[in-house]
């Protein structure tokens, strides 16, 4: 997926590539896009992000796969049975 495409599910805020976020288990600083929400360092998967309002988001959390956009549209596009 493309950066563009990310953005708050709530507020429509798109993060910048960087670590903007913690991770709950080792409390290292992290990307939460850079690995779907995994830590580079401990592994630990979160299965939620929060919008940072610190850099103009919102403050609210969401399941970190709503960043995402719909995954049903995308799936209608590739339509893998008559490829």
């Amino acid at each position: 997926m493309n950066s563009k495409e990310i953005k708050c599910p709530h507020c429509h805020w798109k993060p910048d590539p960087g670590p903007h976020w913690h991770c709950l288990e080792c409390g290292s600083d992290l990307d939460h896009f850079a690995n779907v929400g995994r830590c580079d360092h401990c592994g630990y998967s979160h299965d939620k992000t929060y919008c940072p309002e610190e850099l103009g988001g919102c403050g609210q959390s969401s399941p970190h796969l709503d960043w995402y956009g719909s995954f049903d549209q995308d799936l209608a596009e590739i339509d893998i049975f008559n490829s």
